[in-house]
Protein backbone atom coordinates (compact mmCIF):
# COMPACT_ATOMS: atom_id res chain seq x y z
CA UNK A 1 0.00 0.00 0.00
CA UNK A 2 1.33 3.43 -0.99
CA UNK A 3 2.67 5.58 2.18
CA UNK A 4 1.74 8.88 3.18
CA UNK A 5 3.99 11.28 2.90
CA UNK A 6 5.58 12.47 6.00
CA UNK A 7 3.58 15.90 6.85
CA UNK A 8 5.99 19.21 8.02
CA UNK A 9 5.33 19.66 11.94
CA UNK A 10 2.02 21.68 12.27
CA UNK A 11 4.57 24.03 14.73
CA UNK A 12 7.92 24.82 14.16
CA UNK A 13 9.47 27.02 16.81
CA UNK A 14 10.68 30.35 14.94
CA UNK A 15 12.80 31.13 17.98
CA UNK A 16 16.20 30.20 18.46
CA UNK A 17 17.49 26.72 19.64
CA UNK A 18 16.72 26.46 23.16
CA UNK A 19 19.48 25.75 25.01
CA UNK A 20 19.48 21.71 26.23
CA UNK A 21 21.87 21.65 29.01
CA UNK A 22 23.12 18.99 30.05
CA UNK A 23 21.71 15.90 27.93
CA UNK A 24 21.12 13.17 29.36
CA UNK A 25 20.83 9.22 27.24
CA UNK A 26 16.79 9.92 28.20
CA UNK A 27 16.55 13.08 26.86
CA UNK A 28 17.97 12.23 23.50
CA UNK A 29 15.85 8.63 23.62
CA UNK A 30 12.79 11.09 24.03
CA UNK A 31 13.74 13.16 20.83
CA UNK A 32 14.57 10.63 18.48
CA UNK A 33 11.06 9.01 19.22
CA UNK A 34 8.74 12.62 18.09
CA UNK A 35 10.68 15.42 18.11
CA UNK A 36 7.54 17.77 18.10
CA UNK A 37 6.35 16.03 21.03
CA UNK A 38 9.63 16.61 22.95
CA UNK A 39 9.01 20.05 21.74
CA UNK A 40 5.92 20.29 23.86
CA UNK A 41 6.06 18.62 26.84
CA UNK A 42 9.97 19.30 27.20
CA UNK A 43 10.26 23.31 25.78
CA UNK A 44 6.37 24.45 26.21
CA UNK A 45 5.64 22.05 28.92
CA UNK A 46 2.20 20.74 27.48
CA UNK A 47 0.47 18.17 29.77
CA UNK A 48 -0.05 14.44 28.34
CA UNK A 49 -3.54 14.37 27.12
CA UNK A 50 -5.42 11.16 28.64
CA UNK A 51 -5.06 8.01 25.59
CA UNK A 52 -8.95 7.75 23.96
CA UNK A 53 -10.36 4.00 24.44
CA UNK A 54 -8.96 1.69 22.38
CA UNK A 55 -11.62 0.43 19.80
CA UNK A 56 -14.43 -1.70 21.46
CA UNK A 57 -14.07 -0.31 24.90
CA UNK A 58 -16.65 1.56 25.83
CA UNK A 59 -16.00 5.67 25.89
CA UNK A 60 -16.57 6.01 29.69
CA UNK A 61 -15.97 2.83 31.47
CA UNK A 62 -17.10 2.36 35.04
CA UNK A 63 -14.64 3.22 37.90
CA UNK A 64 -12.22 0.61 38.57
CA UNK A 65 -11.58 -0.89 41.62
CA UNK A 66 -8.79 0.71 43.77
CA UNK A 67 -5.26 -1.03 42.47
CA UNK A 68 -3.83 -3.29 44.62
CA UNK A 69 0.14 -4.29 44.66
CA UNK A 70 2.48 -2.72 42.98
CA UNK A 71 2.88 -0.43 40.31
CA UNK A 72 5.32 -1.38 37.91
CA UNK A 73 7.41 1.67 38.85
CA UNK A 74 7.57 1.02 41.81
CA UNK A 75 7.99 -2.69 41.25
CA UNK A 76 11.45 -1.43 39.68
CA UNK A 77 12.76 0.95 41.76
CA UNK A 78 12.08 -2.02 45.02
CA UNK A 79 14.18 -4.40 42.76
CA UNK A 80 16.96 -1.90 42.27
CA UNK A 81 17.20 -1.03 45.85
CA UNK A 82 17.35 -4.98 46.56
CA UNK A 83 20.01 -5.57 44.15
CA UNK A 84 22.11 -2.20 44.93
CA UNK A 85 22.05 -2.79 48.98
CA UNK A 86 22.70 -6.27 48.33
CA UNK A 87 19.60 -7.12 50.46
CA UNK A 88 18.33 -10.49 50.86
CA UNK A 89 14.87 -11.25 49.89
CA UNK A 90 13.41 -12.43 52.85
CA UNK A 91 9.87 -11.44 52.94
CA UNK A 92 10.48 -8.88 55.59
CA UNK A 93 12.86 -7.12 54.13
CA UNK A 94 10.99 -6.36 50.78
CA UNK A 95 7.80 -5.29 52.85
CA UNK A 96 10.15 -2.76 54.68
CA UNK A 97 11.78 -1.26 51.30
CA UNK A 98 8.09 -0.80 49.74
CA UNK A 99 7.18 0.53 52.65
CA UNK A 100 9.68 3.14 52.52
CA UNK A 101 8.89 4.09 49.32
CA UNK A 102 5.23 4.26 50.07
CA UNK A 103 3.57 1.62 48.95
CA UNK A 104 2.12 -1.89 49.93
CA UNK A 105 3.84 -5.08 48.95
CA UNK A 106 1.27 -7.65 48.75
CA UNK A 107 1.89 -11.39 49.60
CA UNK A 108 2.21 -12.22 45.56
CA UNK A 109 4.31 -8.98 45.19
CA UNK A 110 6.63 -10.65 47.50
CA UNK A 111 6.87 -13.44 45.79
CA UNK A 112 7.55 -12.18 42.27
CA UNK A 113 10.24 -9.69 43.93
CA UNK A 114 12.01 -12.50 45.73
CA UNK A 115 11.94 -14.63 42.72
CA UNK A 116 13.79 -11.76 40.86
CA UNK A 117 16.20 -10.91 43.26
CA UNK A 118 17.12 -14.66 43.55
CA UNK A 119 16.80 -15.57 39.49
CA UNK A 120 19.52 -12.81 39.75
CA UNK A 121 21.86 -13.64 42.35
CA UNK A 122 21.81 -17.25 40.03
CA UNK A 123 22.77 -15.81 36.92
CA UNK A 124 26.24 -14.89 35.24
CA UNK A 125 26.53 -11.41 35.92
CA UNK A 126 26.02 -11.65 39.46
CA UNK A 127 28.86 -14.06 39.79
CA UNK A 128 30.76 -11.35 37.67
CA UNK A 129 30.41 -8.68 40.00
CA UNK A 130 31.16 -10.67 43.28
CA UNK A 131 34.35 -11.46 41.78
CA UNK A 132 35.29 -8.04 40.53
CA UNK A 133 38.49 -6.49 42.59
CA UNK A 134 35.51 -2.38 42.28
CA UNK A 135 31.67 -2.14 42.44
CA UNK A 136 30.51 1.10 41.90
CA UNK A 137 26.59 1.49 42.69
CA UNK A 138 24.43 4.02 41.74
CA UNK A 139 27.86 5.82 39.55
CA UNK A 140 27.12 9.01 38.19
CA UNK A 141 29.30 10.84 35.02
CA UNK A 142 29.07 13.22 33.04
CA UNK A 143 31.40 14.40 30.37
CA UNK A 144 31.04 16.69 27.38
CA UNK A 145 29.17 16.03 23.95
CA UNK A 146 31.67 17.07 21.91
CA UNK A 147 35.65 18.00 23.45
CA UNK A 148 36.55 19.79 20.65
CA UNK A 149 33.70 22.83 21.13
CA UNK A 150 34.16 24.87 24.59
CA UNK A 151 30.11 25.35 24.36
CA UNK A 152 28.90 21.90 23.95
CA UNK A 153 26.61 20.27 26.46
CA UNK A 154 27.14 17.85 29.01
CA UNK A 155 26.50 14.10 28.32
CA UNK A 156 25.25 12.81 31.80
CA UNK A 157 24.00 10.17 33.68
CA UNK A 158 23.65 7.50 36.40
CA UNK A 159 24.82 3.64 35.97
CA UNK A 160 23.41 1.25 37.56
CA UNK A 161 26.55 -0.68 38.41
CA UNK A 162 30.01 -0.52 37.09
CA UNK A 163 32.19 -2.52 38.23
CA UNK A 164 36.38 -2.50 37.31
CA UNK A 165 37.61 -6.36 36.60
CA UNK A 166 41.00 -5.47 36.26
CA UNK A 167 43.64 -5.19 33.67
CA UNK A 168 41.45 -1.87 32.89
CA UNK A 169 38.22 -3.65 31.79
CA UNK A 170 34.82 -2.79 33.13
CA UNK A 171 31.77 -4.08 33.48
CA UNK A 172 28.41 -2.09 33.08
CA UNK A 173 25.10 -3.36 34.54
CA UNK A 174 21.94 -1.80 34.06
CA UNK A 175 18.70 -3.97 35.25
CA UNK A 176 15.41 -3.82 33.72
CA UNK A 177 12.12 -5.31 35.31
CA UNK A 178 9.97 -4.76 32.33
CA UNK A 179 8.58 -7.89 31.34
CA UNK A 180 9.99 -9.41 28.07
CA UNK A 181 8.63 -12.59 27.97
CA UNK A 182 9.22 -13.99 24.22
CA UNK A 183 11.38 -11.12 22.91
CA UNK A 184 14.61 -11.34 21.11
CA UNK A 185 16.48 -9.33 24.07
CA UNK A 186 19.15 -8.46 21.44
CA UNK A 187 16.57 -6.43 19.08
CA UNK A 188 14.52 -4.94 22.00
CA UNK A 189 18.35 -3.53 23.53
CA UNK A 190 19.24 -2.39 20.29
CA UNK A 191 15.68 -0.43 19.61
CA UNK A 192 14.75 0.84 22.82
CA UNK A 193 18.12 1.25 24.98
CA UNK A 194 20.81 1.71 21.71
CA UNK A 195 21.34 5.59 22.64
CA UNK A 196 21.50 4.77 26.30
CA UNK A 197 24.24 1.41 25.14
CA UNK A 198 26.52 3.61 23.82
CA UNK A 199 26.42 6.59 26.39
CA UNK A 200 27.11 3.99 29.03
CA UNK A 201 30.06 2.20 27.16
CA UNK A 202 31.82 6.14 25.91
CA UNK A 203 31.09 7.04 30.13
CA UNK A 204 33.31 4.01 30.44
CA UNK A 205 35.79 4.76 28.23
CA UNK A 206 35.84 8.44 29.27
CA UNK A 207 36.75 7.20 32.80
CA UNK A 208 40.05 5.22 31.53
CA UNK A 209 38.80 1.94 30.79
CA UNK A 210 40.46 0.22 27.98
CA UNK A 211 37.50 -2.03 27.42
CA UNK A 212 34.35 -2.33 28.56
CA UNK A 213 31.67 -4.55 28.27
CA UNK A 214 27.90 -3.36 28.59
CA UNK A 215 25.05 -5.65 30.13
CA UNK A 216 21.64 -5.34 29.91
CA UNK A 217 20.10 -7.58 32.81
CA UNK A 218 16.12 -8.01 32.33
CA UNK A 219 15.75 -9.74 35.19
CA UNK A 220 12.83 -11.95 33.98
CA UNK A 221 15.42 -14.07 32.21
CA UNK A 222 18.31 -12.78 34.28
CA UNK A 223 20.37 -16.18 32.70
CA UNK A 224 19.74 -14.39 29.20
CA UNK A 225 21.95 -10.82 29.93
CA UNK A 226 22.51 -8.44 26.87
CA UNK A 227 26.13 -7.72 25.97
CA UNK A 228 28.00 -5.74 24.04
CA UNK A 229 31.92 -4.95 23.76
CA UNK A 230 33.74 -1.85 23.36
CA UNK A 231 37.36 -1.01 23.52
CA UNK A 232 39.30 2.57 23.45
CA UNK A 233 38.87 2.29 19.80
CA UNK A 234 35.61 2.38 19.46
CA UNK A 235 35.58 5.94 21.42
CA UNK A 236 35.23 8.15 18.54
CA UNK A 237 32.59 6.02 16.74
CA UNK A 238 30.24 6.39 19.79
CA UNK A 239 31.07 9.77 19.98
CA UNK A 240 30.09 10.56 16.37
CA UNK A 241 26.96 8.33 16.72
CA UNK A 242 26.25 10.58 19.67
CA UNK A 243 26.94 13.66 18.49
CA UNK A 244 24.59 12.74 15.28
CA UNK A 245 22.07 11.54 17.54
CA UNK A 246 22.17 14.98 19.61
CA UNK A 247 22.16 16.94 16.32
CA UNK A 248 18.77 17.64 15.66
CA UNK A 249 18.11 18.83 18.80
CA UNK A 250 20.87 21.12 19.28
CA UNK A 251 19.47 22.83 16.37
CA UNK A 252 16.17 23.41 17.48
CA UNK A 253 14.78 20.74 14.69
CA UNK A 254 11.37 19.54 16.32
CA UNK A 255 9.89 18.06 13.05
CA UNK A 256 7.09 15.26 13.90
CA UNK A 257 7.62 11.19 13.97
CA UNK A 258 8.06 9.39 11.07
CA UNK A 259 5.89 6.79 11.93
CA UNK A 260 3.39 7.61 14.53
CA UNK A 261 1.57 4.66 16.33
CA UNK A 262 -0.94 4.53 19.39
CA UNK A 263 1.68 3.88 21.79
CA UNK A 264 3.83 6.68 21.10
CA UNK A 265 1.10 9.36 20.27
CA UNK A 266 -2.10 8.50 22.44
CA UNK A 267 -1.14 10.33 24.92
CA UNK A 268 0.59 13.43 23.12
CA UNK A 269 -0.74 16.96 24.18
CA UNK A 270 -0.41 17.35 20.27
CA UNK A 271 -2.66 14.66 18.92
CA UNK A 272 -5.85 15.90 17.51
CA UNK A 273 -5.11 19.34 16.97
CA UNK A 274 -1.03 20.80 16.78
CA UNK A 275 0.03 17.87 15.32
CA UNK A 276 -0.36 17.75 11.22
CA UNK A 277 -0.63 13.48 11.65
CA UNK A 278 -4.22 12.82 11.62
CA UNK A 279 -6.21 10.96 14.53
CA UNK A 280 -6.44 7.81 12.36
CA UNK A 281 -2.83 7.33 11.84
CA UNK A 282 -1.50 8.13 15.41
CA UNK A 283 -3.72 5.64 16.75
CA UNK A 284 -2.79 2.72 14.78
CA UNK A 285 -0.49 0.08 16.71
CA UNK A 286 3.02 -0.13 16.37
CA UNK A 287 4.21 -2.87 14.61
CA UNK A 288 6.94 -5.17 15.96
CA UNK A 289 9.91 -5.16 14.29
CA UNK A 290 10.47 -8.35 12.37
CA UNK A 291 12.02 -11.06 14.21
CA UNK A 292 11.58 -9.29 17.50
Amino acid sequence: PATAAVPAPASEPSSPPPRIAPVSFTTLARYAECPYRFYLERILRLPPQEAPPLPGEPAAPAAPEPPTGLDPLTRGSVAHRLLEDGLPPAPEVIEAVAAELGAEATDADVADLRSLVEAWEAGPLAARLRAAPRVHRERGFAFPLDPSDPDAPLLNGIIDVLAEEGGGAALVVDYKTNPVAGADLEALVERTYGTQRRVYALAALESGAHAVEVAYAFLERAGEPVLARYDAADAPRLRDELRDAAAGLLAGAFGVAEDPHRELCATCPGRGGLCSWPAERVLQPLEPPRGA
